[in-house]
């Protein structure tokens, strides 16, 4: 396969064989005779390269390619390998991109191939002869003196190959790869090669070692074009490969380098190592491994292979090397084992190797299809200029072994092509690893996993590391946001659901504690947001501390601490001096996303005298599989009388999220109505003794009707904890002071004591004139069904259904009459048949209309009929032992769709094809360990992932 370039050149090249314009190089002549401008201007490296006595040459026009050698004997046989199509990995593909195999003949051995050469020109004492691939991996019949040779004095021989015979009738390629070297044979013990360039490739005698090292080294021609070619001595590349070592043995020692292309890959009949299996831990199974021994720069590709190594070499003392990448358009594959600091258990290894890595150009990691290949890395340094990008498709991970990631650049691992990378930390389970990052680059990773096995991830130097995450945030060990001067800052910035996750399964639970700690995370899909909040979770069950120093900052997307399908309470705590920054906290409808804490939130203060801090809280309702965020934040001030760190902790609960609450009573005097929409609580822990404290809380007028109809009468209300309310505000509620436009606050009078706290009314009129207990509205095949209930009624008279396609402009589209005065539930319901055609989303409301003709209006509704066709799937059971059931909820249009089961980390374990006209689908998991995992259904175009318990 060829890369985008090439089909511009092979436009280009076609331009200049219409045109005939004359190549970069003169078209030289083959006489036998080097002329002063033949060839192009005579410099070493560049247009002629001086090798053990004898001076090759190169050059090209738009037919004929133009190679000629001197200062060697006639006699002494010259041999060239021409790849004209180049593939990734040079030596992989198949027999139909060119063979691996030398030719018997040429050298006397059948030597393995850097890459898979198509053409084959041999010379000696007067005869020449060509041959081409021939498909099946070995060479076809010789052609022999259709080439235009000429000899001369000073044992030159110049040889004129038509690029279509070359290239059999394609023309001049747009690029190529090529390898020569000169060979002799005066009988049995007496033959060999030499005379290799490029340099480095080895000259031995062949029947004397049959078993040595094959060509490594090749030329690369990146551009033939006119005005533009590549000098043909200019550009080097190396593959490694070795078939016959015992893995864990062995390897090349690579000194400091310079390479165009780098493959590490053993791909020959008889490697044993080949398996689609990640050799990332156990080196006694690779053979195939070149040992680093120093700087080593790449201005374009390293892959590397199955069974095959990127080490840094080993001895007595130290090494530190350098992996340089220059290129702008770089690629790193990694089918194998790449690994800068491998552990001193594996065989051959040691401890003390250090291999560094520098991405200078542009540069883009490349995953695989076999597993999840890792990339392990000790300092990585992006300079100003450099980039370092994640996979065009699919997945991979880099784990950070040891020392610093130095950043100044663009690191974007992120999934923005299709593919994405996670970045990790990663210890031996002997010692605490240490890992760094710093930098004012662009950082944005996927996932980010920190403390796998023992380590910690932790600011270095005075820089502010702002690390956008777009998938989870996991942490085994310890992240700490703030050394000294230096900051991580963490955005979570995913485009859908996102985690924080602890542990609990390791030796050391996990301690998380950020300073600044950012939640950007909006899915774009307009007002319904419950696709891109993120959650606090934990490996192991059970409660995860979390800490933030510097500032909580919301923007898009709910910080979920209570576990909505668990229950389970994480603890997030600002201390002391941490605040929240409230750029927009706001309730998920209209355009907007949520953005605020759902679940509790912790406060720890330490500081005597008076504080304010603001709890950015809010409750997300489920309503037919959608999250429709309430926000309302509250503050509180407080009068400390000593230094003790407390801890004070707020959340708000939604009446129907907690059924088994007993409101206190009696109603205190004046009170007249309690609202049964929401409340707050808050706690205070032991600690310092409080002289005095103050609660605002909010409420809204426009989005989310609290009920509230005369402002001035709004009065809070406290439980005093004996099962009775307290009023605490007196005076009459104010407004104008909210987080938005229609919204208010109120503030009470000083309290001492903590516990739950709501809104309550002195007016007679202040309550809905209906206490609604339920209010649904449900898609059917061409209209929608609104249902609601009420568990009292007074002087009402009748309700008004409105509609809605955009949330903001409702229009009335029918009445039903109410009971007027009830104390007993009644059921309503309305059937919406004036749908429009090709409208997907509709808004309901109710308006209740009292008998003096005041109102107020109930929550809104919200209906998608395209819903009604989304992916849903059943599964069971759950706890599941040996088997696991699944269902689909809709008819399939596509044959087939795939489940697929990873571990907690991510790794895959189990992967199954569905046939979808089947409405059972049976999963055998007997082989699976007890465990938590994500079970993940692909089909539709659509991917849900829900968690199963193996037992």
């Amino acid at each position: 396969m060829k890369p985008i370039r090439s089909i511009v050149l092979l436009l280009l090249n076609a331009f200049v064989l219409h045109t005939g314009l004359a190549a970069q190089f003169t078209t030289a002549v083959s006489d036998g005779v080097i002329g002063a401008g033949e060839y192009g201007v005579h410099t070493n490296g560049q247009n002629q390269l001086f090798e053990g006595g004898t001076t090759w040459y190169m050059c090209w026009d738009a037919n004929n390619l133009y190679v000629a050698f001197s200062g060697s004997n006639f006699n002494e046989a010259a041999v060239l390998y021409l790849d004209r199509n180049p593939i990734i990995p040079v030596n992989g593909g198949t027999d139909a991109n060119g063979s691996l195999q030398g030719y018997y003949t040429y050298d006397r051995d059948h030597m393995m191939q850097p890459f898979r050469a198509d053409f084959a020109l041999y010379y000696k004492n007067g005869y020449h002869e060509f041959r081409h691939a021939d498909g099946a991996g070995y060479w076809g019949g010789a052609t022999s003196n259709t080439l235009a040779v000429g000899t001369g004095g000073g044992n030159t021989v110049e040889i004129t190959i038509p690029w279509n015979t070359l290239t059999q009738g394609a023309g001049r390629p747009a690029e190529f790869n090529w390898f020569t070297y000169k060979s002799y044979d005066y009988g049995p013990g007496t033959n060999g090669v030499y005379h290799s360039v490029p340099v480095g490739n080895p000259n031995c005698a062949c029947n004397q070692d049959p078993s040595r090292l094959h060509p490594t080294r090749y030329f690369n021609i990146l551009n033939t074009g006119n005005g533009s070619s590549t000098k043909p001595f200019s550009t080097t590349s190396f593959t490694y490969y070795e078939d016959n070592s015992t893995p864990g043995t062995g390897g090349y020692y690579l000194p400091t380098s310079t390479f165009y292309d780098l493959t590490i890959n053993d791909n020959s009949a008889n490697n044993n190592d080949n398996l689609p299996v990640n050799r990332m831990n156990d080196n006694l199974d690779i053979a195939n491994r070149v040992l680093v021994e120093g700087n080593i720069t790449i201005t374009h590709n390293l892959y590397v292979g199955q069974g095959s190594a990127l080490l840094p070499y080993n001895n007595a003392g130290i090494v530190t090397a350098d992996l340089i990448f220059t290129g702008s358009n770089g690629n790193l594959y990694n089918f194998g084992r790449i690994d800068a600091n491998p552990e001193a258990d594996n065989a051959g290894d040691w401890n003390n190797r250090r291999l560094n890595f520098q991405f200078t150009g542009t540069t883009r990691l490349q995953p695989t299809t076999l597993f999840k290949d890792s990339y392990r890395l000790s300092n990585v340094t992006i300079p100003v200029g450099g980039t370092l990008l994640g996979p065009s498709a699919s997945d991979c991970s880099i784990e950070l072994q040891w020392g610093t990631f130095s950043n100044s650049g663009t690191l974007n691992l992120g999934d923005g092509l299709g593919g994405y990378c996670d970045l990790g930390t990663r210890g031996d389970w002997t010692q605490h690893n240490d890992y760094f990052f710093s930098g004012g680059g662009t950082w944005l990773v996927h996932g980010i996993l920190i403390g796998r096995n023992s380590s910690r991830l932790q600011p270095a130097g005075t820089s502010a590391v702002n690390l956008r995450v777009q998938g989870d945030f996991e942490n085994f060990d310890e992240f700490s946001g703030k050394a000294g001067s230096g900051l991580i800052n963490v955005i979570m910035a995913g485009k859908k659901s996102q985690r924080i996750i602890g542990n609990t399964t390791e030796t050391t639970a996990a301690t998380t504690t950020f300073h600044n700690l950012e939640i950007d995370n909006a899915d774009l899909a307009g007002a319904w947001n419950n696709l891109a909040d993120v959650w606090f979770d934990s490996y192991g069950g059970g409660t995860i501390n979390y800490f933030i120093t510097g500032a909580l900052t919301l923007r898009n997307g709910d910080l979920i601490t209570r576990h909505r399908t668990t229950n389970v309470v994480h603890n997030l705590t600002l201390r002391d001096s941490a605040t929240t920054v409230l750029p927009f906290i706001h309730s998920n409808l209209s355009t907007l996303g949520s953005s605020f804490v759902d679940g509790p939130l912790r406060y720890e203060i330490e500081n005597a005298g008076l504080v304010n801090r603001d709890f950015p809280i809010g409750k997300t309702k489920t309503e037919f599989g959608y999250a429709i965020g309430d926000a309302r934040p509250i503050r509180l001030s407080l009068d400390h009388d000593a230094t003790t760190r407390t801890t004070y902790t707020s959340e708000m609960f939604l009446d129907d999220r907690v059924a088994t609450y007993t409101w206190p009573s009696p109603i205190p005097e004046p009170i007249t109505w309690i609202s049964h929409q929401r409340y707050w609580n808050v706690t205070k822990s032991a600690g310092a003794n409080v002289q005095s404290a103050m609660i605002t809380l909010s409420y809204d007028l426009k989005e989310r009707n609290d009920g509230v109809t005369n402002p001035p009468a709004l009065r809070i209300v406290k439980d005093d904890g004996a099962g009775n309310w307290v009023n605490i505000a007196v005076g009459g509620g104010m407004t104008g002071g909210g987080t938005g436009v229609g919204t208010g606050v109120i503030t009470s009078l000083p309290f001492t004591t903590f516990s739950d706290f709501t809104l309550a009314s002195i007016d007679m009129d202040m309550p809905l004139p209906i206490e609604m207990l339920e209010f649904t509205a449900r898609p059917a095949q061409n209209h929608v069904q609104l249902e609601w209930k009420t568990r009292l009624e007074s002087n009402a008279s009748h309700f008004v259904v409105e509609r809605s396609h955009d949330h903001r402009s409702f229009q009335a589209i029918g009445q039903v009459a109410a009971s007027g005065n009830s104390q007993v539930n009644r059921e309503y319901q309305f059937i919406d048949e004036g749908l429009i055609p090709d409208i997907d989303h509709y808004y309901y409301r109710l308006r209740l209309v009292d008998v003096d003709g005041s109102y107020s209006y109930s929550e809104v509704r919200a209906v998608r009929f395209s819903d009604s066709k989304a992916l849903a799937m059943s599964m069971w059971p759950n706890p599941a032992h040996n088997t696991l059931k699944i269902t689909l909820n809709i008819p399939p249009v596509s044959r087939t769709g795939l489940i697929q089961v990873r571990d907690l980390r991510g790794v895959l374990v189990l992967s199954q094809d569905l046939d979808l006209h089947d409405s059972l689908h049976m999963v055998d998991i007997e082989a699976l360990p007890p465990g938590t995992y994500f079970v993940e259904l692909q089909a539709e175009g659509q991917r849900l992932s829900e968690i199963l318990v193996i037992q």
